[in-house]
C-alpha cells in the first residue's frame, strides 16, 4: 500500500547498510519508537481545499498523533477507514486543523478507547464503528453536524456521549439516531459567567465565536476577546432557538457563519455592520427578521441566508457582487429590492423563490431598482409602499389594498395613489391580525373597507377614516383597541358586527343615516350628525341634548322590555362571529398544510427517482441537494 513511498539515504552513509540482506526493521531508541513512523501515514491531497486528508494509518501503536501539517499544507480531515483493524491502538490525538471525520473513520480497532478531536465540525455516519473498548465519547464544542446514520455503530460498551450546553439541536439529532439504544447523552454545562466559547483564527488576527448565549433579552456578540477583535461568528453559534428582542453585532465583525443565527426568534430588525463582508448560508434562516440593514462593506450573501424570514423590502449596498441562489427564499411578503446597478440584471426569481410576489405578475410584483439610479423621493415611496400588497381593480382605474405586511411598522398611512392610480378599496382581511399595529390613517380616496379588514388588530387604538368612505364591511373593526371612532358623513352602509368585541371603544361620532348600527352597543356616547347646523348657541345645544336624551330614553324602554332576549341575541352574535373567524383560520391553515405536503411529496418522489436512475453509481451530492434536505426536514417538522 505504501509502495509509492521511498526513503533516500545519502551516499556517504550507504556503506552502513551494506550486505544487510535480511534486515527488516530499523529501530530508534527513545519514547517515539519507530524512526520512520511518518511513513505509516498516507495523506491524500484535496485540490479544492488546497489541503490534505489522512487516507490510511498503518502505525499500530498504543498512541498515534496526527500532524497539523503535511508538506506545508494543513491536514483537515480523516478519511473513510483511515484507522482500520489496528489491534494495539488505544488513543488517537487529532490536531485542531482536522474539521471532518468521514464515515467509518475509526473501524474495528478493538483497543481504541479515546479520541481527542478539538476542532472537528462534522462527524459523518458511523465514524466510530465497532470499537469494543470505547466506553465514553465527548463531542467537541466545534461540532455542528452529524451524519444521517448516526455517529456510532457496533460500539457495544459505549455508555455515554457528552455534548456541550447550547447544542440542543445537535443533541436532538443524535438522540433520533440512537432510538432504542441504552447510550446516555450527557450535557456539559458552560462555565459560570461564560456567555461565549471562542477559537483563535488560524492567522492569529482575531477570534471566532464558536458558541454563544443570550444576555438578558438580547444576543450581543462581543467586540473583542483577550485583546483581539471578534471577526467571525461561527456555524450554529447562536442557533439554539433563542427568543430575544435584539441581535447586536460588533463593528469589527467580518463574517457571519453558516446558520449562525438560524431559528432565532423575536428580533424584527437586524443591522449588519459595515465591516461584515460575508453572510454565509442559512445565517438568519427560519427567524422573524422583517427588516435588515446591510453595511457598505458587504460582498456576498450565501444560499438561504434569509430563508423563511419576514422581509418586506431590501436595499443591497453597491459593493455586493454575489447573491447566492435562494438567498431570500420563502419571504412571502418581499416586494421591493434596491440593488447595485451591475447586480440588477442578475437578480432572477430563483433568488426570491416562494415569495408571493412573482417577478412577472401584475403591478404588484417584486420590483427591482438600481440604488444609484432611483431618486431619493422614489426610493422612499417604494419602500413605504412595499408594506402594501396591492392589486389593480378590474376597471383598470383604481387599486385595492389586498394585504398589509407589517414588518417593523406600528404606525401606517395608506397612500392615496399607487403608480398613478387611486387607492379605493381596503380588501377583505387586508390588515387581519396585524398585532403591534397601533395607528392607521386612510386617505379620502378609499371608498370601501372590506369584511374583517382590521379584524383582530388587538393593538390598533387609533383609526382615521377618509372623507370619501361609503361602505364599511362586516366585522371590519372586530376585536380592535379603538377608543374613539369618527364615521365620516359620506358613509352609507355599515356591516354587521363592525365594532363587535371592541372593549375599549367608548365614543362613536356617526352620521344619522347609520346611527342605528350602534344602537345596541355599550358605548358611553353616540354623537349624531346634526347636518349643516353649527351648535353655536345654548338653545341649539340644549335642543340637541334633549333630542339625544329622548333617543336614549326610548332605547332604554325598548331594551327593558326585551332585556333577556337582547342579551341572548348579543351573545349569540358574538359566538357566531367568533366561530366564523376561527373556521376561516382553520380552513386557511389546512389549505397551506395541504400545499406544503404536496410539494414535499413531489420533491421526495423526484429524489427517489434520481436514486433509482443512478443505481450502482456513487452519487456526488451537491450543495443544492443538501440545502433541499435541510429544508425538507425543517418543513416536515413544522407540519
Amino acid at each position: 500500500m505504501l509502495s509509492d513511498f521511498m526513503i533516500s539515504i545519502p551516499e556517504r552513509l550507504a556503506d552502513a547498510f551494506r550486505d544487510c540482506k535480511y534486515a527488516t526493521h530499523v529501530r530508534q531508541p527513545g519514547e517515539e519508537g519507530d524512526l520512520f513512523a511518518s511513513c505509516r501515514l498516507r495523506f491524500d491531497y484535496l485540490t479544492d481545499e488546497d489541503a490534505y486528508r489522512l487516507g490510511v494509518c498503518i502505525l499500530d501503536a498504543p498512541t498515534v498523533k496526527i500532524p497539523a501539517e503535511y508538506r506545508g499544507k494543513p491536514v483537515i480531515a480523516v478519511g473513510t477507514h483511515a484507522f482500520r483493524g489496528l489491534s494495539k491502538l488505544q488513543t488517537v490525538v487529532l490536531p485542531d486543523t482536522v474539521t471532518r471525520l468521514h464515515s467509518c473513520a475509526f473501524h474495528d480497532c478493538p483497543s481504541l478507547s479515546a479520541v481527542e478531536m478539538p476542532g472537528v465540525e462534522r462527524i459523518d455516519s458511523f465514524a466510530f464503528d465497532h470499537l469494543d473498548a470505547l466506553e465514553t465519547l465527548t463531542v467537541p464544542v466545534t461540532t455542528v453536524s452529524v451524519g444521517y446514520g448516526g455517529i456510532v455503530r457496533g460500539c457495544d460498551n459505549l455508555r455515554r456521549i457528552f455534548l456541550h450546553e447550547g447544542r440542543s439541536a445537535l443533541k436532538k439529532t443524535i438522540e433520533s439516531r440512537l432510538l432504542g439504544s441504552e447510550i446516555e447523552l450527557v450535557t456539559i454545562p458552560r462555565e459560570p459567567g461564560a456567555n461565549e466559547v471562542y477559537r483563535l483564527l488560524r492567522d492569529g488576527s482575531g477570534y471566532e465565536v464558536l458558541l454563544g448565549f443570550p444576555t438578558g433579552d438580547s444576543v450581543s456578540v462581543p467586540a473583542s476577546y483577550r485583546g483581539l477583535p471578534v471577526k467571525r461568528v461561527g456555524p450554529y453559534a447562536y442557533a439554539d432557538g433563542y427568543a430575544v428582542a435584539d441581535v447586536i453585532l460588533p463593528e469589527m465583525l467580518e463574517e457571519i457563519g453558516d446558520s449562525a443565527f438560524r431559528y432565532i426568534t423575536g428580533p424584527v430588525s437586524v443591522t449588519i455592520p459595515d465591516s461584515v463582508k460575508t453572510i454565509e448560508g442559512y445565517a438568519f434562516a427560519a427567524g422573524t427578521v422583517a427588516e435588515v440593514k446591510f453595511g457598505s462593506g458587504l460582498v456576498s450573501i450565501g444560499e438561504h441566508a434569509f430563508d423563511r424570514c419576514r422581509l418586506v423590502s431590501l436595499i443591497l449596498p453597491e459593493g455586493v457582487t454575489d447573491v447566492a441562489p435562494n438567498a431570500f427564499d420563502d419571504n412571502r411578503n418581499l416586494s421591493v429590492i434596491l440593488a447595485p446597478t451591475a447586480l440588477v440584471p442578475t437578480i432572477r426569481p430563483s433568488r426570491f423563490e416562494k415569495t408571493d410576489k412573482g417577478f412577472e405578475s401584475v403591478p404588484m410584483s417584486v420590483r427591482v431598482f438600481s440604488v444609484s439610479e432611483i431618486t431619493e423621493e422614489k426610493k422612499e415611496e417604494e419602500l413605504r409602499n412595499a408594506h402594501f400588497d396591492m392589486v389593480e381593480n378590474k376597471d383598470g382605474k383604481s387599486v385595492t389594498v389586498r394585504a398589509f405586511i407589517r414588518g417593523a411598522l406600528t404606525d401606517v398611512e395608506v397612500p392615496a395613489e399607487f403608480r398613478d392610480l387611486p387607492v379605493t378599496v381596503i380588501g377583505e382581511r387586508a390588515f387581519y391580525d396585524c398585532r403591534g399595529l397601533r395607528s392607521v390613517v386612510l386617505p379620502d380616496t378609499v371608498q370601501v373597507i372590506g369584511d374583517d379588514a382590521f379584524s383582530r388588530c388587538i393593538d390598533l387604538n387609533v383609526l382615521t377614516l377618509g372623507n370619501g368612505l361609503i361602505r364599511i364591511g362586516k366585522s371590519a373593526f372586530y376585536r380592535t383597541a379603538i377608543e374613539t371612532l369618527t364615521i365620516p358623513d359620506s358613509v352609507e352602509e355599515i356591516g354587521k358586527f363592525a365594532v363587535l368585541s371592541c372593549t375599549a371603544l367608548r365614543t362613536v361620532y356617526v352620521p344619522s343615516q347609520v346611527a342605528s348600527a350602534f344602537s345596541h352597543t355599550d358605548l358611553d356616547v353616540i354623537t349624531r350628525d346634526v347636518g349643516n347646523r353649527s351648535a353655536s348657541d345654548r338653545e341649539q345645544l340644549a335642543a340637541i341634548r334633549a333630542a339625544m336624551a329622548k333617543d336614549r330614553d326610548d332605547a332604554a324602554r325598548r331594551a327593558a322590555s326585551s332585556d333577556l332576549m337582547q342579551s341572548a341575541s348579543n351573545e349569540a352574535a358574538t359566538l357566531i362571529a367568533d366561530y366564523e373567524i376561527e373556521r376561516r383560520e382553520k380552513e386557511d391553515a389546512e389549505r397551506r398544510r395541504d400545499i406544503e405536503r404536496e410539494a414535499l411529496l413531489r420533491e421526495l418522489q423526484n429524489q427517489n427517482e434520481t436514486i433509482r436512475n443512478n443505481s450502482g453509481l456513487r452519487l456526488i451530492v451537491s450543495s443544492k441537494a443538501r440545502a433541499l434536505r435541510h429544508q425538507a426536514r425543517d418543513r416536515i417538522a413544522e407540519i
